[in-house]
């Protein structure tokens, strides 16, 4: 069964709870939450960083279009706010260590043979890390 709009409108009324129309971390950490999902601060930081689109809060459209977005074939902003979430110590790059990390936070860890194969699929230039060039690829073919 779909979700409605009108669900979707009452959902972000009540997670609303300051009525200022949009949603700051603390009321979207608590969607998360109602929903049964043990999200890390990593997790719910990138998630605001993706649905928040102009910087302001989340609003009902954007808190609207997250929630119906399959997720699955990001765009290419939301793609670059992935890169520099996963760029952990802000080097411009993707290192395999910061791949290891980034699995764990995900609570779905890899293992280091599982990040080598990753790596020597998609690190074309054989660097040692995914530059932004590399690293979107993974999703736009």
């Amino acid at each position: 069964m779909a979700i409605t709009e009108k669900q979707i409108k009452a959902a972000f009324d009540a997670i609303d709870t300051d009525k200022s129309g949009k949603l700051d971390k603390k009321e979207f950490t608590t969607f998360c939450k109602r929903f049964g999902n043990r999200f890390s601060d990593w997790e719910i930081n990138l998630m605001i960083k993706i649905a928040d689109k102009d910087g302001d809060g989340i609003s009902y459209s954007e808190f609207k279009h997250y929630v119906l977005d399959d997720h699955s074939h990001p765009s290419k902003d939301d793609l670059k706010k992935i890169f520099k979430a996963c760029d952990l110590d802000g080097n411009g790059t993707v290192s395999k260590g910061e791949i290891m990390q980034v699995s764990r936070f995900l609570r779905r860890p890899m293992t280091e043979q599982q990040v080598n194969q990753f790596m020597d699929k998609y690190d074309t230039d054989k660097s040692g890390s995914l530059k932004w060039k590399e690293f979107k690829k993974i999703w736009i073919k």
